[in-house]
């Protein structure tokens, strides 16, 4: 599959045929080289709201979220009325925002657990 998607690539494919080869690599959990074909989608139209789109799916995928932020931005730019975008887009910044708030639990939870030590505590002296 992808010598077959590579030679495609290497031709000069029309931006249908690039936004294929994205889906295909998305689909088959290939989302870094996914990402690689949909900016080349987004270099042959920056106005494509659905590349930008799909590129930052990928990047989300291969987990680049602050590029995934910035494409789902650009992309409901592009397209604000776009109802699908604006949902995929909320529920990106749903994902990370949990995602955040477990790492902060986490880490807070951890650090309740090492021993406590007192502000007040004179510097051990270093000549002994």
């Amino acid at each position: 599959m992808d010598e077959a998607l590579g030679q495609v690539l290497d031709r000069e494919p029309s931006f249908g045929e690039i936004m294929a080869a994205g889906s295909i690599y998305s689909a088959a959990g290939n989302y870094d080289r996914a990402a690689v074909a949909f900016e080349r989608a987004v270099e042959m139209d920056q106005q494509s709201a659905q590349a930008v789109f799909a590129l930052a799916g990928a990047e989300e995928q291969a987990y680049q979220y602050a590029l995934a932020a910035r494409d789902y931005a650009h992309a409901l730019a592009l397209d604000p009325d776009n109802d699908s975008m604006r949902r995929g887009y909320l529920r990106f910044q749903r994902r990370v925002a949990e995602s955040a708030a477990q790492a902060n639990s986490s880490s807070q939870g951890n650090s309740s657990q090492l021993p406590a030590v007192p502000v007040s505590a004179p510097a051990p002296d270093p000549g002994g």
